[in-house]
């Protein structure tokens, strides 16, 4: 029916699930039936791939008439941080809740345009089904966050487009080095106004000269000025 978590049987009540537990180490595959039907009674056998067989047979039967449940309406989950540092990892989780097995898609939108796995743009989208949660898990990444990553992000439900949940992700530049403080004038510009105004630095007469230095303290008093303001 299955090997190593691949099915082999054309039954959607029917999957496969691994888990592992730290502590033990142990690894524990489970065959699934959800829902059960009469058709699935019979028996069963658990087979390890080893140099010496060993397998165990286990017998199912089902009894009752059939239990009828109401099924939750699917919702999704949005997850991830709203702020990263510049270079940083963005990773955002969506889980669509189905309550049943349902094959279902997850879309990916940013500032409303459609997003697909992306090399080029370091984008990569993953996708996986987990029959333990009754959920499927779409994953976003983007390894070196840019200033063009910051936007809104957003995630639908292929099965309802109706369900959808958004999430607004701002990547920070802690950089300022290159980042020129509003409304402080550019010193270096003002200065080599003066000096042109005043012929560039050469023999002037002594008034020009005094007038040169005077504008000159003046300019270095209204950046200190703007500064402490």
């Amino acid at each position: 029916m299955a090997i190593a978590g691949e099915k082999w049987v054309k039954d959607d009540a029917i999957s496969m699930d691994a888990r592992q537990e730290d502590l033990t180490d142990l690894t524990f595959w489970d065959l699934i039936f959800d829902p059960v039907r009469p058709d699935h009674a019979g028996v069963y056998e658990c087979q390890i791939s080893a140099k010496v067989k060993q397998s165990r047979n286990i017998t199912l039967r089902v009894e009752g008439p059939p239990i009828k449940k109401a099924l939750p309406d699917p919702h999704l989950e949005l997850k991830g941080e709203k702020y990263v540092e510049l270079g940083q990892k963005i990773l955002l989780t969506c889980t669509v809740h189905t309550g049943h097995h349902v094959h279902q898609d997850i879309d990916w939108f940013k500032d409303g345009n459609k997003l697909v796995s992306n090399s080029k743009q370091g984008i990569v989208i993953t996708k996986y089904n987990s029959a333990v949660t009754k959920s499927l898990v779409s994953e976003l990444i983007i390894d070196h966050s840019r200033s063009r990553d910051s936007g809104t992000y957003i995630c639908r439900s292929a099965w309802d487009k109706i369900d959808i949940q958004s999430l607004k992700v701002t990547v920070l530049n802690a950089d300022t080095t290159n980042v020129k403080r509003e409304g402080v004038p550019d010193s270096s510009e003002k200065y080599n106004q003066i000096r042109s105004n005043y012929g560039g630095g050469s023999s002037t007469s002594l008034h020009s000269q005094q007038t040169f230095t005077s504008s000159v303290m003046s300019l270095l008093v209204s950046l200190t000025l703007t500064l402490c303001l």
